[in-house]
């Protein structure tokens, strides 16, 4: 289910979208516990975000599918990114079930409405 916020519009809407992740009030956090953006930049039409080893700690399947796929999909509502690319300390994602060397595009199909 969407969750819809309101913030200020800030300088660094990608900083502030991911801050909203991690910090969901009434909500889990989408994102591991400890889970920081060192740096990101634009490729193109991709968003390139390289995050701390925390971000790696993704919680089983699910909690994989739901902390990529939010995050994919909050990113790609800023109209200039139609895909995100994930990194840790520089490198692509790994975790027990993938490895994210390619962009992901959004997935519409999991946003229930």
């Amino acid at each position: 289910m969407p969750v819809e916020r309101e913030i200020d519009k800030p300088n660094d809407m990608v900083g502030a979208l991911i801050q909203e992740l991690n910090n969901l009030d009434k909500y889990a956090p989408v994102l591991p516990e400890g889970t920081e953006l060192v740096f990101y930049k634009t490729e193109g039409d991709t968003l390139v975000l390289n995050f701390n080893q925390a971000f790696a700690n993704l919680q089983g399947s699910t909690g994989e599918f739901i902390a990529i796929n939010s995050l994919v999909n909050t990113l790609t509502e800023l109209p200039q990114y139609k895909s995100v690319k994930l990194l840790v300390d520089r490198k692509p994602l790994t975790t027990g079930h993938a490895i994210y060397d390619k962009p992901i595009p959004r997935n519409e199909s999991v946003i229930q409405k």
